[in-house]
């Protein structure tokens, strides 16, 4: 039978998870089998790390947990960054949905801007974080946060 905490737990997870995936979809620039690892081993080090305290977590936490997953295995390498960025991007039959080409397009865009470019564009627009609650979650300064959205967006 569940606790009380397991339960709630369980819809803290279900009401934030769709976001957090896609945060790594677009952290990986598409991978979206890698994106899926990235957030299980994410939610796995936050409860670690909460233990029965769980209730704590913030959404915002997980994301930053999720951030960190991808850049341990940058550091790791358990793939290389060029390897991530040449991911084939499968066909798309036009007439489907735009939304899905367009999808499609900016997986394959992501895939030519920097790591930690990325992972700025990710955080601005993407989860719609400000300059600065995006400078708090990748842990630099508003002005580097300023920079790297201009040069990513330039490069895009």
């Amino acid at each position: 039978m569940a606790s009380v905490d397991e339960g709630s737990y369980a819809e803290f997870v279900r009401t934030g998870y769709g976001g957090w995936f896609r945060y790594a979809v677009a952290l990986t620039g598409g991978d979206r089998d890698r994106a899926y690892d990235l957030v299980q081993e994410a939610l796995a080090r936050c409860l670690r790390r909460a233990g029965k305290g769980w209730t704590g977590l913030s959404a915002a936490y997980v994301h930053a947990a999720v951030l960190n997953v991808f850049r341990d295995g940058l550091r790791r390498g358990e793939r290389s960054l060029r390897r991530e960025l040449r991911v084939a991007v499968p066909d798309v039959v036009p007439d489907v949905a735009d939304p899905v080409v367009d999808r499609a397009q900016v997986m394959r865009l992501l895939g030519q801007v920097s790591a930690r470019q990325r992972e700025v564009l990710a955080a601005r627009y993407l989860l719609d974080l400000s300059e600065r609650d995006a400078a708090r979650l990748l842990g630099c300064s508003v002005g580097s946060v300023k920079t790297l959205t201009s040069r990513g967006l330039a490069r895009l």
